[in-house]
């Protein structure tokens, strides 16, 4: 019997390197017989049942190992990343600082504790952490890409492309960071740099969906839905189950005026992802410009869908937040305990084509509060001196956060415009300018 267990771990982590981890896990278990209390041994086999997902063995292994050696970081880290995948990012942190105590320039220590703090949303922690670890290993391209992107979701975007840039200079050959940083030129409007970019990580990685998906988002904002349109049919080729292909492709498609056909690839992109808030979306503003308004307008709601356009409903997110905590006002005939609120959602000139719902709005003898541009309260209050508006601010009025019920104010069409016949009903005129200021500019203009 081998006495020193030595010459089977560093076997073990030949194996490991290769990828054959059931011989790996084989031989250390062999090598726990000699020595049970081998930290090392211990380790490893934690290592190896966290990269397996086995998290509870992992915890179990990597503990040991720490009952053999306390002094043992690398130890302390994998009980926090473990810690972290099974939802306890706090009881992370704390590990993965008690392997700062032990080792304060390990690169891998810090990555982790970045991660986990990205993971409770403390971004701008997280970006410290990641680059203590770039400080101690400035080479290696996990890092830099966790670094840029965490500039990125903190819409720092030229620092995010400074941080991508210096990470090829480390590692020219690395696709993932070629690709982060044509999203990011993407983001900053600079599309030819972008595609440019995106072509170098895929030539890099030929095969990858994310990249060939964004590469053809890009080439139709940049105009070229013909190139986009050879990206989306090839992802739908390579990838036939994600919806992301149909929906991108269904956009060339309506770009190009085909918009029978573009509302089938988009229905195919929400029979494949129901929760696909973009391409219900996208179906709306087809089905609209068809004049299908029935099958138009409940998938218009979608847009107020996570992952969809929530996030530009408002100028701030937090409104956002605190008009889903209402219940959702379901039209004429829906009981509600208060005043229903409709909150303000896009620009002035789409405010004011809402505006001619108003009268309906009024003769469902519902009471509401209406939330208007500023600089349209006046007209408002004139033109319907009966009911209660509020100037649209973040956070919104109290009226608004204690309503009964809510609704944005694009969704009133689908209550009251169901059909082409319905648009009969539509005024000319709502709101008007004040008189007296109406005659004062004619005497200026006649003067």
């Amino acid at each position: 019997m081998v006495k020193n267990p030595a010459p089977r771990l560093k076997e073990a982590l030949a194996l490991r390197r290769q990828g054959r981890h059931d011989q790996a896990e084989a031989l250390l278990r062999k090598a726990l017989i000699v020595r049970p209390d081998d930290a090392e041994v211990l380790y490893q086999l934690a290592l190896l049942k966290a990269d397996a997902g086995a998290f509870s063995e992992a915890h179990f292994f990597a503990t040991s190992a720490l009952e053999a050696d306390s002094a043992m970081a690398s130890a302390h880290a994998l009980i926090g990343r473990v810690q972290a995948e099974t939802g306890s990012p706090d009881a992370a942190l704390a590990s993965y600082d008690r392997a700062l105590a032990i080792a304060p320039h390990d690169a891998e220590v810090h990555f982790g504790r970045g991660v986990a703090l990205q993971r409770t949303g403390r971004l701008t922690e997280a970006l410290d952490s990641f680059a203590a670890a770039l400080t101690a290993a400035p080479g290696q391209a996990e890092v830099w890409c966790a670094h840029g992107n965490m500039l990125f979701a903190l819409r720092r975007f030229d620092e995010a492309l400074r941080s991508f840039d210096q990470g090829l200079k480390h590692m020219p050959g690395v696709a993932l960071l070629h690709f982060n940083r044509a999203n990011t030129l993407s983001e900053l409007g600079r599309l030819t740099e972008a595609l440019a970019a995106y072509d170098r990580a895929l030539a890099l990685e030929p095969g990858n969906i994310d990249m060939r998906n964004n590469r053809g988002n890009t080439r139709l904002e940049a105009g070229d839905a013909v190139g986009a349109a050879d990206d989306f049919r090839r992802m739908i080729a390579a990838a036939p189950g994600d919806a992301r292909g149909y929906n991108g492709f269904g956009q060339t498609l309506q770009n190009q005026g085909s918009y029978a056909e573009a509302a089938r690839q988009y229905e195919r992109a929400v029979a494949l992802e129901p929760a696909f808030a973009d391409a219900h979306h996208n179906l709306a503003l087809v089905r609209l410009s068809q004049r299908d308004f029935s099958g138009a307008w409940p998938e218009y709601e979608h847009r107020c869908a996570p992952g969809g356009y929530r996030n530009s409903m408002r100028k701030q997110l937090p409104s956002v937040e605190l008009f889903e905590r209402l219940p959702r006002w379901g039209g004429p005939g829906t009981t509600v305990s208060g005043p229903v609120g409709i909150w303000c959602e896009q620009g002035i000139g789409d405010q004011v084509l809402f505006s001619t719902l108003l009268p309906e709005l009024v003769t469902t003898g519902v009471p509401f509060v209406y939330e208007v541009d500023q600089r349209l309260l006046p007209a408002c209050q004139r033109a319907f001196p009966e009911c209660h508006f509020v100037a649209l601010a973040d956070p919104p009025a109290a009226a608004l956060q204690t309503a009964g019920a809510a609704l944005f104010a694009g969704s009133l069409p689908g209550l009251f415009r169901p059909s082409v016949a319905s648009f009969a009903r539509q005024p000319r005129q709502v709101l008007r300018a004040a008189p007296e200021r109406v005659a004062y500019y004619r005497d200026q203009l006649g003067a």
